[in-house]
């Protein structure tokens, strides 16, 4: 089922250069001293997306990343917080978010394609 009120945004693209001199990433105020979470286990920068989750709920939820049908949990974010991801690109693939509330109930995003180095808020909205 997807959420109508859910927001799915991209924050930023990087391009993937030459005149990026040591891999650095525009989007470091994302990765910056975050650990490793999900797929990414050992895998290059240049593979990567970020993910920022913004829970405006109350209710605490369990993240899920959807790669064309494979599901794999990202964590939790706590009501009312935001969490930051990494996870391992997927070449060809479409991206959706789901959302498991613990306390019950629940939603899929719609899907986005996604490029290695893109960086996506997805917004959890107060009444979901």
């Amino acid at each position: 089922m997807f959420h109508p009120r859910a927001l799915l945004r991209i924050l930023g693209v990087v391009a993937l250069s030459a005149a990026l001199a040591g891999g650095a990433s525009a989007c470091a105020a994302l990765s910056s001293g975050e650990p490793r979470t999900g797929w990414d286990a050992g895998s290059s920068d240049e593979q990567i997306v970020e993910l920022k989750i913004t829970n405006q709920n109350f209710k605490d939820a369990r993240i899920y990343a959807l790669w064309d049908g494979e599901r794999r949990r990202l964590g939790m974010v706590n009501g009312n917080t935001s969490q930051e991801f990494r996870v391992q690109w997927r070449p060809g693939a479409t991206l959706r978010i789901e959302v498991d509330f613990v306390a019950g109930g629940g939603f899929v995003s719609s899907g986005v394609s996604t490029w290695p180095g893109e960086a996506f808020e997805f917004v959890i909205p107060a009444h979901a």
